[in-house]
C-alpha cells in the first residue's frame, strides 16, 4: 500500500485493533482507557486530514507513525488523569518549596530547577503509595469518580444504589487517602 495514498478509513480499518491492544499494554491492561486514547488519536488524525490531508515520511512506516502518535496520546492522557487526581484530592495544596500542585506542571519549564522535578516524582510516589494502602473499594471509588470523573447518578443506577451512598463512600475514600498521604509524607495536621 502506497503511504501517500492512504485514507483515514484505510488506516482505521488496518490498525485500530492493533493500536487498542498496544495502548492497553501501555496502560497496564486497561482496554477501556486504551480505546478512549485511541479514539482521541483518530480524532486528531481526522482534524489533520481535514486541514490538508495525511502524508507520511517515506522513511518512516505508517505503523511506526501511529505507534509514536499513540504513545504521545497515552502520555497526555496519563498527565491529565494524574493532574485531575491531585487537584481533586488536594486543592490548593503546596509543596515544601511553596509550589502549588495546580502549577506544578509548569514549574520545570519556568525555572528548570531539578529539585522541583525530584519533588514532583516524590509526590507522585507518595500518591501511589497512599492509594495502595486504601481498601480495594476505596481505591475503586477514587479511580472511578476522582480520576476518571464518572457521574454519580449514572453509576448509582448501574450499581443499584442511592447516589448519596456513593457520595458518602467517595467522601470516606478521599479522607482515608488524605490520612494515608499525610502519614507517609510526615505532614501532621
Amino acid at each position: 500500500m502506497d503511504s501517500k495514498q492512504i485514507t483515514l478509513e484505510d488506516l482505521h480499518d488496518s490498525y485500530n485493533d492493533w493500536l487498542v491492544a498496544w495502548g492497553a499494554r501501555m496502560l497496564m491492561g486497561d482496554r477501556h482507557m486504551a480505546e478512549d486514547v485511541t479514539q482521541n488519536l483518530w480524532l486528531g488524525l481526522a482534524k489533520q486530514e481535514s486541514k490538508g490531508g495525511l502524508s507520511f515520511d517515506s522513511g518512516r512506516s505508517v505503523k511506526a507513525y501511529l505507534k509514536g502518535s499513540l504513545r504521545h496520546e497515552v502520555i497526555d492522557y496519563c498527565r491529565k488523569r494524574d493532574k485531575r487526581l491531585e487537584e481533586s484530592l488536594y486543592p490548593g495544596v503546596r509543596t515544601a518549596s511553596g509550589v502549588s500542585i495546580d502549577d506544578f506542571d509548569s514549574v520545570p519549564a519556568v525555572d528548570g530547577n531539578p529539585a522541583h522535578l525530584v519533588e514532583g516524582r516524590e509526590m507522585g510516589l507518595l500518591i501511589e503509595r497512599s492509594l495502595q494502602f486504601l481498601p480495594k473499594q476505596y481505591r475503586e471509588y477514587i479511580e472511578l469518580f476522582v480520576i476518571e470523573g464518572a457521574d454519580y447518578s449514572e453509576e448509582a443506577k448501574r450499581l443499584g444504589v442511592k447516589g448519596a451512598t456513593l457520595r458518602a463512600g467517595v467522601f470516606r475514600a478521599r479522607n482515608e487517602f488524605k490520612k494515608n498521604y499525610r502519614a507517609l509524607s510526615g505532614d501532621v495536621q
